[in-house]
């Protein structure tokens, strides 16, 4: 889910992304920038939820890898907003419990306009059906969030990441998906025949 977001992406390696839903309060925020590091998708970080606000997310019941998506293209060196590291700080947290505690998405990302993906393994839903995350602004900063995914999770464990230096996903014979190239910070990429 793209926080934010009116509308549905489709990334490169064809996952949907849908538009925002399912919260309450902050603001949708849009960013003119172009270019996001880390990713080939960086239609996923243009928009983000701002402010204080929350999400209850119905799900089904069962174990959950949860993973929030980043990107701070307000603050920093090159962006509009003058400030740096300290400018947005902010908690998030699951069904009551704390997820991140004093995160600076500039400070752990190591720079503006750069993707920063958090990663929670074995997440349920609460009681009630839905996942309730909850993301609140500190010192004056605002909390931002670019994007939800949630996937399918394996008990006591991450799931396995697999990627190629391709710009494509593709299956390997073993029937394993691995996904395009992501991650990465300078380089280029080149084609070998």
């Amino acid at each position: 889910m793209l926080a934010g977001a009116a509308r549905s992406y489709v990334d490169r390696a064809g996952k949907l992304w849908t538009p925002d839903r399912y919260f309450t309060g902050g603001k949708a925020v849009r960013s003119s920038v172009q270019h996001i590091w880390r990713t080939q998708d960086p239609s996923i970080y243009r928009s983000s939820r701002q402010g204080d606000f929350h999400y209850d997310i119905p799900l089904k019941p069962g174990i959950y890898e949860l993973r929030l998506h980043f990107a701070e293209t307000f603050y920093g060196p090159e962006e509009i907003g003058s400030g740096g590291e300290g400018s947005r700080v902010m908690t998030a947290r699951v069904n009551g419990k704390l997820l991140l505690d004093d995160f600076d998405v500039l400070l752990d990302a190591g720079g503006s306009r750069t993707a920063d993906i958090k990663v929670f393994t074995g997440v349920s839903p609460a009681p009630d059906g839905e996942l309730h995350l909850v993301f609140s602004s500190l010192r004056g900063g605002s909390a931002t969030l670019s994007a939800v995914e949630i996937l399918p999770g394996l008990r006591g464990g991450q799931r396995p990441v697999r990627i190629s230096t391709r710009d494509v996903p593709y299956y390997s014979n073993d029937s394993l998906w691995w996904g395009p190239d992501d991650y990465f910070k300078g380089g280029q990429f080149e084609f070998h025949r």
